[in-house]
């Protein structure tokens, strides 16, 4: 083995990009396949699990049979556990990271789980509603709440601090399993080295003004709630009469969600409505009629889907 060299970062988001870029192809394959072999009910189901299948492949076939990922062969970069004593990775430290890189996309939904208790009793405090509500009834909610915002910002800090101070871990799931980067060459540039900080300080002013938005919406959220003098005494009962979880039973998903109409008159839930599992592909699809009907293949733009209320 030749002389080896800590990796440049710059080598390390590039290896990151082409694994990214293959992933992505991966992904698209499968997505594929799985809407030419599933009936449009199954794939919309099953068609979020393309991205973990083709990471749970791709990974398994690389890192996990200790061979270079593509974009680490392209820069020519090795996995080390010790840069000091030159370490490489182990069989178990290799799928503690197959595990971390593979299943992250579930990571949000376990901790709302874990969560949901904390949220329940701020959102009790804060509404002092007189409704009976579990923690199934907040999950939900608090469910997005911690995949849309809580995790991205998580992991824009952790961009920030990779940028600008660490310069070793680019994903959370290495930085977990404490997988470094050798370089067969010792290529550096302090122009981009300039470039990347202030890519690093862009995210990190993104972080802080997510954190006090989110601060800011709490804080009105609680002004809100109080109680105003004059305020009708039925107001709280009618919020929650109109922000209570549907009860409606979508036939293609087969989850609870809002009911929503097609031109042809045919209900379901309004993500599948406007899925691009109904898509059409074929010749007759068009801009302006680019969705089918799943039940009777009546041609519809996404412009006419009429969301339903009070629809039992």
């Amino acid at each position: 083995m030749g002389t080896l060299f800590p990796a440049d970062i710059a080598e390390i988001i590039r290896a990151s990009s082409r694994d990214d870029e293959h992933l992505s192809m991966m992904t698209e394959s499968l997505t594929k396949l799985f809407r030419s072999s599933l009936s449009p009910q199954n794939f919309i189901k099953y068609s979020s699990y393309a991205s973990v299948i083709a990471k749970f492949i791709y990974y398994a076939t690389t890192s996990l049979s200790k061979k270079q990922t593509l974009g680490e062969e392209y820069m020519s970069l090795i996995q080390v556990t010790s840069r000091s004593k030159r370490e490489l990775p182990s069989t178990l430290t290799h799928l503690l990271f197959l595990f971390l890189e593979t299943f992250s996309s579930f990571g949000g939904k376990i901790l709302a789980k874990l969560t949901v208790p904390i949220y329940m009793k701020y959102q009790k405090a804060i509404r002092k509603t007189s409704k009976c509500l579990t923690e199934a009834d907040y999950l939900p909610e608090w469910s997005q709440i911690m995949t849309e915002a809580i995790i991205p910002n998580i992991q824009r800090l952790h961009t920030a601090h990779f940028y600008l101070f660490d310069k070793n871990f680019h994903s959370i799931s290495k930085r977990m399993t404490n997988i470094k980067y050798f370089s067969l060459s010792s290529s550096s540039s302090l122009q981009i080295h300039k470039m990347l900080r202030y890519i690093g300080y862009l995210n990190l002013i993104l972080f802080s003004y997510s954190m006090i938005e989110s601060i800011l919406k709490i804080y009105f959220q609680f002004q809100k709630a109080q109680p105003s003098q004059g305020a009708p005494k039925k107001l709280n009962e009618l919020l929650d009469k109109y922000s209570a979880k549907s009860k409606y039973s979508c036939p293609l998903c087969l989850e609870f969600s809002f009911p929503a109409a097609t031109p042809c008159g045919h209900v379901f839930c309004y993500s599948c409505c406007t899925s691009d599992a109904l898509k059409d592909d074929s010749k007759y699809g068009t801009d302006q009629v680019p969705l089918r009907c799943p039940q009777c293949r009546h041609g519809f733009h996404y412009s006419r889907v009429i969301p339903l209320i009070n629809y039992e």
